[in-house]
């Protein structure tokens, strides 16, 4: 977010352009959850260093977090207000890069998201986290 209006490859990051991406991110991740049959996430090693706060949710290490609730959180990390990995056991784990990546991990290959996920304008590639 704090990249918008920057010029990359001759052309200008804008607010459109990250709404469109942020929201593939939170729908692409809903998917995963929705396709493992996994209702929540939990928020670990949490960071909030600018003590970012709202009404909506309450922001603690190691609390578990409903689809509603994931969706507001993929988008404070992605907008650079707190930090976090999401996990559900060893099932899944979601974790953002400052480079605007998204990494997700996977107990078992889901199939019908991984054949979705371009669709929403997102690239795959299996790689490894740099956040584990």
């Amino acid at each position: 977010m704090s990249e918008i209006g920057e010029s990359f490859d001759d052309k200008v990051f804008t607010q459109e352009e990250y709404s469109r991406v942020e929201d593939a991110y939170v729908e692409a991740i809903l998917l995963f959850m929705q396709e493992q049959q996994i209702e929540k996430l939990q928020l670990i090693e949490y960071e909030n260093h600018q003590n970012y706060q709202t009404d909506k949710l309450l922001l603690e290490n190691k609390t578990f977090y409903n689809k509603e609730q994931v969706s507001s959180l993929i988008r404070l990390i992605l907008r650079e207000e707190i930090w976090g990995k999401l996990v559900y056991e060893k099932e899944m784990f979601v974790h953002f890069g400052y480079d605007y990546y998204m990494y997700v991990g996977l107990q078992e290959e889901s199939k019908q998201a991984l054949d979705f996920i371009p669709d929403l304008g997102l690239f795959v590639e299996k790689y490894t986290s740099p956040y584990i």
